[in-house]
């Protein structure tokens, strides 16, 4: 039987930049070997996110992935492009199929979707990439920031690999990222093509896609969205809604920047000591797994004990975030105003429905609260 390489992240670690590659290099794959399933979802369609439909409930698949989609018509289109892909595999006989996302990891329906690949493939050979567990912990923050939310967790990816030798009765393949790789410009595309396919990418290729933080002042813009609409509106809205808004904000904004009509000079996010030695502290026992376990040193789950991710508070709101960060408070203003006549142009073109007065409403309040009118 065909195997299957099973790329699972984790999130922030090139695992956007590598599923743009492999897509670009299909054709080279497939010559060599390995199948590369095209899945038209997203616009690029170059990771495999929609195969979570093929083993979640229905009232937990959020409506981000659904693209465009109900839940269930998700679901049944899940089951399509895997029996094409299967179908596929039978057609062009490889000797190996390649899947890659970053998502299939969250909920309990995990292991039922490994018993799927198990029965249809001879062997599932998981991968993940893992990077220094602080500069994780604050890219995360920054990734989180695009939806709205205000991380407040740390990892314990450590937590997540155990479990995985133990689901898969071997140890999982974990390479290193960025810094804990020790190899000058290292990257994450060419470790993977080389050193788990044996493959080359393509010379002409194009530079790996980077799924690149936002500007710190966006980060604090939008994070100052998602807390007011929270707040605001606790019992309407669930918080993948309040993540569609801050997104719908947030596309708003990078088109302007650009197309050069924000032109600010921005500041990378910085955290203040306190911030960071919380954030030291939280990922402590994630940093000891990674050294021992990245030096080839497998690691003993009774001797490490088994600690569950704990909500360790390392933010206490937008505000502490917002006095401990540089940034440049007339670029927040500048994205504010800008957002509100954009939003008020939807409105007067006929958008006057709830949502979208509750959004004006919401920005308005931004803009006081960077203009220093709006009471903590």
């Amino acid at each position: 039987m065909t195997d299957l390489i099973l790329h699972l992240g984790f999130p922030k670690t090139g695992t956007t930049s590598l599923q743009h590659a492999l897509l670009r290099n299909r054709d080279n794959l497939l010559g060599k070997g390995v199948l590369y399933p095209v899945f038209p979802v997203s616009n690029a369609a170059e990771s495999h996110h929609v195969l979570q439909g093929l083993v979640k409930t229905t009232d937990e698949i959020a409506p981000y992935w659904r693209q465009g989609r109900n839940a269930l018509g998700l679901v049944n289109y899940a089951y399509a492009l895997y029996e094409d892909m299967l179908r596929d595999c039978h057609a062009l006989g490889p000797s190996t199929v390649l899947l890659s996302s970053e998502i299939l990891l969250n909920g309990l329906f995990f292991d039922d979707f490994v018993a799927i690949l198990k029965r249809d493939f001879g062997r599932v050979l998981p991968v993940i990439y893992v990077r220094d567990p602080v500069d994780h912990f604050r890219s995360r923050f920054q990734q989180m920031s695009k939806g709205g939310g205000l991380l407040n967790s740390a990892p314990r990816l450590w937590n997540t690999i155990l479990e995985l030798d133990a689901q898969f009765g071997e140890p999982v393949q974990v390479r290193g990222y960025g810094t804990l790789s020790g190899v000058v410009n290292w990257d994450v595309v060419d470790d993977f093509f080389t050193n788990v396919l044996g493959v080359s990418a393509l010379k002409d290729a194009d530079p790996p896609y980077a799924n690149a933080a936002d500007p710190a002042e966006l980060t604090i813009f939008l994070l100052a969205i998602g807390q007011l609409y929270a707040h605001r509106f606790p019992a309407m809205l669930r918080r993948e809604h309040v993540g569609e808004r801050v997104a719908f904000v947030r596309n708003y904004v990078l088109e302007k920047i650009r197309g050069g009509a924000f032109p600010f000079l921005t500041s990378k996010l910085c955290f203040s000591d306190e911030i960071n030695s919380r954030i030291f502290v939280a990922t402590q026992d994630d940093r000891e797994f990674f050294n021992r376990r990245l030096q080839g040193e497998m690691v003993d789950l009774s001797a490490l004990g088994y600690q569950r991710t704990a909500d360790v508070r390392i933010f206490d709101g937008i505000f502490e975030v917002m006095d401990h960060v540089p940034f440049n408070r007339d670029t927040c203003i500048a994205f504010a105003e800008a957002s509100i006549a954009w939003h008020d142009g939807i409105i007067l073109n006929g958008d006057r429905t709830e949502r979208a007065m509750r959004l004006k409403r919401v920005l308005a309040e931004t803009l006081q609260l960077f203009s220093g009118r709006l009471i903590k």
